[in-house]
């Protein structure tokens, strides 16, 4: 099935396509950070590359850039148009430039107006204690472009300490705003007795920085009536929510953990009458059915009978929201849609608190739904598995908005716990299990910490191990999204490093790219069992048009008894502590391909006419290509080489010249095969003498060759390698041949120690040895030297070839008159030569 890609012109205007370049563009932040869906709205991207900005991509066909307006190298303004189905939530966009995608920013959607300040002057935002910009008193109803602008200057009452706050102009409205360092937002709003406020801020989840946030809700006579930090759905977001005990105004006050901030630190802040759901129950269920959900939150449940979609198409887009008369809540409620049945603990059943064999098994695929509803409570659920089936079994509780931190155990029929497992990449449990025998087992879910209550809902999905293959770009750095984009230069090649997450088998797996901009192709690629990655080549026609796509990625794994597809998948941190704390991320399943401006220089490998032997080396010739007026120093480097096959880092080709050769040597663990070989260009900064700052770290790729390495065709050992300090030795080296040779060979020594000479031979393709003339100074140095070998250098079809003969021998040097020969011309043992002397 096609997947129609959205990427939408934002602008079209005329590119002059010049040797300069520069980097794509950069993303450091997008105000307002949220719009309402069913509106259009404007946005402000601030970063920088902006100068030759030409779209807007959205991962999303339900979001549109219907116009773009680049204000300067380090401001975009864009306006957006969100369709009445666009998902609420984070949706993941990326600015194109002239030489390629930005990174990956997010722009949140809610279901509210969005109330934004005016940053023409940044002083005190909705902040306490200094000039503000506010909003009087009046409905946002019949607003429909999506914002408010806060205009008049409005003291809306005394707060305590003489402090000033915003007006929130009307409930289930979205406001947004910036904490600087050491300040409080107060918003105000007028509540009827009777009424629920619900607040809900997204600071951490807008993708921007780690903006720890606090909330409280203030009485009118100022006392706090709810105070709010993290919580189970949302983690560093607060959320809150009452009902109002009297009519009056309610002050809402937001303020970072420690007080911190700073001019970028913006955040949303949802406040309504909305729903305050902490969960579902169950937390999920299979396609098409017609099941009651309850939504747990702080006051009672709700219950509600829903039809859930029947499209598996939704699998991984359908969101829940509690049925309202206010309309949907600012954020979905986490759930599991499934193409497999649920189990769902009865509430008043206390049988399977611990494993009862009268409790009714089931077979996976099934989900086990329940609630651990007080402190140290234990559920049980019992299953049929086969001793030929691998089952994998995971919880989810924190990841659908629980409190609870799963302890998963596998009991057998005796009561024998046969697997278990606490965290699983999170507070949620997982382990695959495979049984020992076919029989009854028993999936015991309790928390770790002992805690229980009403909203202590936990899922438990038991399904049959698959084997699944996914494509990524590796990331050199773990919580960048360097290396993460394409941009293929007009009329030139780029390396991608292609990598793929197996689990479950270990097979070669075939690629594929789909859906790639006009005028760029790419070879399909293939990874074989022992590697993760391998390197593949775009390239761009040199009349390509300077456009983009988010393009596809398919693989599939061919053997007689597993074919497995996948896709691609790209997770990119957006806040991160470490590499090991992240806060917020966004997963997409294509990738962003572009063409860029041409380059002054391409670079060409020139494939080998012979195979690299095991124990020998291979020069290969590399070519630079320059334009006109382009003489910098290009550095080479070869970023793939075969297992045991060594080179230098890099070749640097200096200014002027055209080409260069590059020495691979292949160890003796090195494994007859063939491999893909490329090698990529980029300026020699170090050395250039002109302001190459424009095309600085834009890299090149050649076509990939193929590279066989393959058996030494010639393979020799030294007959005598013994001598005496003064000594001239004739060493003999036989020689085998079992392969096609060069017809000419330029035999030398090598490991020879200091003051030890030997003049190189010539060996024709019909010599059986070589004789070496082997000179030992006076003064050379006694001892025993095991790294001398025999190295053969010739031609092969204009290919400079060497292989090594009779690697790893030893030579011997003894002072004058203490080397003892036997009667065959060899050098004696230590004990051999101590019997001699002591019989003369």
């Amino acid at each position: 099935m096609k997947i129609t890609v959205c990427v939408v012109s934002c602008l079209i205007f005329s590119l002059i396509v010049s040797v300069g370049r520069s980097a794509p563009p950069s993303i450091e932040s997008v105000w307002p950070p949220v719009g309402q869906r069913g509106t259009e709205f404007d946005v402000k991207i601030v970063g920088s590359g902006f100068e030759d900005s030409r779209e807007l991509t959205f991962y999303s066909a339900e979001l549109q850039c219907k116009n773009i307006r680049v204000d300067s190298e380090y401001e975009l303004t864009a306006t957006v148009v969100a369709s009445e189905n666009c998902r609420i939530g984070n949706e993941p966009f990326r600015v194109l430039g002239r030489d390629g995608y930005s990174d990956l920013r997010t722009l949140r959607v809610t279901p509210f107006p969005v109330i934004v300040p005016d940053l023409a002057s940044t002083e005190g935002v909705s902040r306490s204690g200094g000039s503000r910009r506010s909003m009087g008193a009046g409905s946002a109803s019949g607003f429909t472009g999506g914002a408010m602008s806060l205009s008049e200057s409005t003291n809306v009452r005394e707060i305590s300490n003489s402090t000033e706050a915003t007006l929130v102009p009307a409930l289930n409205v979205t406001m947004c705003s910036v904490l600087k360092a050491g300040t409080i937002d107060r918003f105000v709003v007028q509540l009827n007795a009777g009424q629920r406020l619900t607040v809900e801020v997204e600071a951490v989840r807008l993708g921007k920085e780690l903006l720890d946030t606090m909330l409280e809700i203030m009485s009118p006579s100022g006392e706090v009536m709810v105070h709010a930090d993290d919580n189970p759905m949302f983690h560093q977001d607060p959320m809150a929510s009452l009902i109002a005990p009297s009519s009056g105004q309610y002050v809402i006050q937001i303020h970072e953990a420690n007080y911190d901030g700073g001019e970028s630190s913006f955040y949303a802040v949802h406040i309504g009458d909305f729903p305050f759901p902490s969960v579902a129950y169950p937390a999920g269920g299979p396609l098409g059915v017609q099941m009651p959900i309850r939504f747990i939150g702080l006051d009672a449940a709700e219950q509600f009978t829903l039809d859930l979609p029947s499209d598996p198409g939704q699998l991984s887009t359908f969101q829940l929201f509690s049925p309202s008369a206010t309309g949907p809540s600012p954020s979905a409620v986490p759930f599991r849609l499934s193409e497999f049945p649920n189990v769902v603990e009865v509430d008043s059943d206390k049988s399977n608190d611990s494993p009862n064999a009268n409790v009714t098994a089931t077979t996976a695929p099934v989900a086990l739904n329940g609630i651990l509803e007080s402190s140290g409570d234990v559920d049980c659920f019992a299953i049929e598995a086969h001793e030929s089936q691998s089952l994998r079994i995971e919880a989810f509780a924190g990841r659908i908005g629980s409190p609870v931190d799963s302890l998963l155990t596998i009991v057998d029929s005796s009561s024998q716990v046969v697997a278990s497992n606490d965290d699983w990449g999170s507070h949620d449990s997982r382990l695959d299990f495979t049984p020992p025998s076919t029989g009854r087992y028993f999936v015991c879910v309790t928390d770790k910490l002992a805690s229980g209550g009403p909203n202590h809902v936990y899922r438990v999905e038991v399904t049959p191990l698959q084997p699944s293959v996914t494509a990524f770009l590796p990331r050199p750095e773990r919580t960048s999204q360097l290396a993460q984009t394409i941009a293929v230069p007009q009329g030139n090649r780029v390396l991608v490093r292609v990598g793929v997450r197996r689990e479950l088998f270990d097979g070669d797996v075939e690629g594929a790219f789909g859906d790639l901009p006009t005028g760029v192709r790419a070879s399909p690629f293939g990874i074989p069992s022992d590697r993760f990655w391998m390197p593949t080549v775009l390239s761009a026609t040199a009349d390509a048009p300077l456009q983009a796509a988010l393009a596809q990625v398919s693989l599939i794994v061919r053997n007689d008894d597993l074919q497995v597809r996948g896709g691609f998948e790209q997770i990119v941190d957006l806040v991160a502590e470490s590499a090991d704390q992240l806060f917020t991320s966004a997963t997409v399943r294509r990738l962003p391909v572009a063409v860029g401006a041409p380059l002054p220089f391409s670079v060409e490998l020139e494939r080998p006419t012979t195979p690299l032997p095991r124990n020998g080396s291979l020069v290969l010739r590399v070519h630079v290509k320059r334009d006109s007026g382009f003489e910098e120093p290009v550095r080479i480097e070869l970023p793939f080489l075969p297992p045991w096959v060594v080179c230098d880092p890099s070749l640097v080709i200096p200014a002027g010249q055209s080409s260069g050769d590059y020495r691979l040597t292949a160890t003796e663990q090195a494994q007859p095969r063939t491999w893909p070989l490329v090698a990529t260009a980029q300026v020699n900064t170090v050395s250039a003498s002109g302001d190459t700052s424009r095309i600085d770290g834009c890299e090149v790729a050649s076509e990939l060759i193929e590279l066989a390495i393959a058996e030494t065709p010639i393979v020799g050992e030294f007959q005598t390698l013994a001598a005496e300090q003064g000594e001239s030795l004739q060493v003999h080296c036989q020689l085998k041949r079992t392969a096609q040779t060069p017809m000419r060979l330029t035999a030398t020594l090598e490991g020879l120690p200091n003051r030890v000479g030997c003049e190189s031979q010539i060996v024709r393709d019909s010599d059986q040895q070589v004789v070496f003339n082997v000179k030992f100074a006076d003064d050379s140095p006694v001892g025993v030297f095991p790294s001398v070998q025999c190295r053969l250098v010739g031609e092969i079809d204009g290919q400079a070839v060497s292989f090594v003969v009779a690697p790893n021998s030893a030579l011997q040097i003894a002072p004058k008159g203490k080397l003892f020969r036997g009667a065959d011309g060899q050098p004696l043992s230590p004990l051999e030569a101590l019997r001699r002397t002591q019989k003369e």
